[in-house]
């Protein structure tokens, strides 16, 4: 009835938030007491909420009961499922106010804002400079560990950047991307 009426009887005496359901508020309350009741048996991660902890346990079992009835891929987690829906149906709910561009995911919508705003969150702790991008950050970063995790099958060569490995690729098999066309 309270879904009618609008009465909210639980009041949260730290931030005054109103809530109509006694489960409500009780969540709400361990975001000010940090209580986290739900525990991993498994690796003792805990959680305030339910749900989260439900999430979590997928980790560990394999669970995937999101199923896509285009192409019957499967996901742990509702988000990455309707994420993943939207490559099937074209919907791009992020649409950039400035240059109107428009984007099927949260992470892509925000990358490009960057492009308007000029932030650039990411900062060297080594050389102080500043990248708007993660990728380009963790590129960054090989500069200073010397770390070349991409590894040529064929000649074991390492290298820092994906796109290095590539080009070397395709001269191990002979592949020529550009021909002259006289």
């Amino acid at each position: 009835m309270r879904t009618h009426t609008g009465e909210e009887p639980y009041i949260c005496d730290v931030c005054l938030s109103e809530f109509s359901q006694k489960g409500h508020f009780r969540q709400h309350m361990r975001t000010h007491t940090g209580e986290e009741p739900y525990i991993c048996d498994v690796c003792l991660s805990e959680f305030s909420q339910k749900g989260h902890f439900r999430q979590h346990m997928r980790t560990h079992t394999g669970e995937e009961p999101y199923i896509c009835d285009v192409c019957l891929s499967e996901f742990s987690q509702k988000g990455h499922f309707r994420q993943h829906m939207r490559t099937h149906t074209g919907e791009e709910p992020y649409i950039c106010d400035v240059c109107l561009s428009e984007f099927s995911q949260k992470g892509h919508f925000r990358q490009h804002m960057r492009t308007h705003t000029g932030e650039e969150p990411y900062i060297c702790d080594v050389c102080l400079s500043e990248f708007s991008q993660k990728g380009h950050f963790r590129q960054h970063m090989r500069t200073h560990t010397g770390e070349e995790p991409y590894i040529c099958v064929f000649c074991m060569s390492e290298f820092p950047r994906k796109d290095t490995l590539r080009q070397n690729m395709r001269i191990r098999i002979g592949e020529k991307t550009y021909e002259c066309d006289v």
